[in-house]
């Protein structure tokens, strides 16, 4: 069977269509914009994960050895969905010799569609250093929750 130019561009036209109409239909999730807690400073924040549901920001801090900062973390849900007021979200950070936390679990504060930790940490020596966590969050759409738990590492030049 032999194809015409002006079959092959029938078909190109009604590809085009279907996308655009699949498209329209599906939506397109907006990006979130980034927490007025970390663009309210002239620190940069950062994004440590992205998923299509949420992603997880901070803020690379910039403290002074042996004194207390807060590290800020927040999870910022994308679209339609939104996070579980019934779960008991937390961020858990492991105590080691050069950093210090005073405790090991903190529970974050909701926010709309967003959820903010704020980690109180010592850095026991200069330079630039990583700070290891895990953040156990729940985020839901219309139909279901899912719970997740995210390993992340914040940064800090530490002076």
């Amino acid at each position: 069977m032999q194809y015409t130019t002006s079959h092959l561009i029938k078909c190109t036209l009604a590809l085009v269509s279907l996308f655009s109409i699949a498209q329209a239909q599906v939506g397109v999730v907006p990006k979130p914009t980034l927490p007025q807690a970390l663009t309210s400073t002239n620190l940069k924040p950062q994004i440590i994960v992205e998923k299509d549901t949420y992603q997880i920001i901070a803020q690379e801090a910039q403290v002074k050895v042996n004194q207390q900062s807060p590290l800020k973390v927040i999870v910022v849900t994308k679209g339609n969905h939104k996070l579980n007021t019934e779960y008991p979200h937390r961020i858990s950070v492991p105590k080691t010799a050069d950093i210090d936390t005073g405790v090991e679990k903190f529970t974050g504060q909701l926010k709309d569609k967003q959820l903010e930790y704020e980690v109180p940490v010592t850095f026991k020596k200069m330079g630039q250093q990583s700070l290891e966590a895990t953040a156990h969050f729940s985020v839901c759409n219309e139909n279901a929750c899912y719970m997740h738990k995210e390993k992340i590492v914040l940064k800090s030049n530490v002076q």
